[in-house]
C-alpha cells in the first residue's frame, strides 16, 4: 500500500511514463501501483464490497477483510 496520495500518484505517474517510452500502447502489461488504503477501500466498495476493514499493518505490507 501507498503510504500517501503523493506516493501513490508517483507510481501512477511513473508507469504511464514506462509505457510511453516502451511504446506499450495496448494489451496487457502488468506494472504494480500501489494505492493509499483509502483509495483501496473505495475500489473494492465500488466493484461490490459492502465492508473493508483493516486488520492488519507491519510498515507498508496490510490486511484488509472485505464483506461481499
Amino acid at each position: 500500500m501507498a503510504p500517501d496520495q503523493e506516493y501513490e500518484d508517483f507510481y501512477f505517474a511513473e508507469n504511464k511514463r514506462f509505457r510511453k517510452e516502451h511504446g506499450i500502447t495496448e494489451g496487457f502489461y502488468h506494472y504494480d501501483t500501489p494505492c493509499t488504503i483509502e483509495n483501496q477501500k473505495k475500489m473494492l466498495i465500488k466493484a461490490g464490497f459492502t465492508k473493508v476493514e483493516k486488520v492488519w499493518q507491519i510498515e507498508g505490507t496490510i490486511i484488509l477483510v472485505c464483506d461481499k
